[in-house]
């Protein structure tokens, strides 16, 4: 998986826990914030970019604080805050087939509603 889909794969990672927080298991919504912290902590050692370290720290925060208040509306700012403007770091279409294996595989175990970010999704098993 290359750095601009690591770079996508937070960015939606963090608008499914916005999107579906209050409707879902407190382990999946963890297990998204943890996937994202460590997908930005890999960005921020290949990028040099410590405003990953930024949004990873974020990550952290929203975890630590989960159980008291789980509101995913936490990540509704702007970049290194949150997922907002996001796009403009990674430049990729909201394309599924495209993307490699891993951030395939990563995608599918993670995201809640897949079909939502991707335009393609329904296409993905037609030949």
């Amino acid at each position: 998986m290359n750095i601009t889909e690591k770079i996508l794969l937070v960015e939606l990672l963090l608008e499914d826990i916005r999107g579906n927080w209050g409707w879902e298991n407190d382990n999946d919504v963890c297990s998204r914030a943890i996937k994202a912290k460590d997908l930005c902590e890999e960005i921020a050692n290949e990028l040099g970019d410590d405003r990953f370290l930024t949004l990873a720290n974020c990550c952290k925060d929203y975890i630590a604080t989960y159980f008291e208040d789980g509101d995913g509306r936490y990540f509704r700012d702007k970049f290194p805050y949150g997922y907002e403007h996001m796009d403009v770091l990674h430049g990729l279409s909201p394309t599924f087939s495209d993307k490699s294996d891993k951030f395939k595989s990563i995608a599918e175990e993670y995201l809640t509603y897949p079909d939502n970010h991707f335009d393609d999704w329904d296409d993905r098993f037609n030949i």
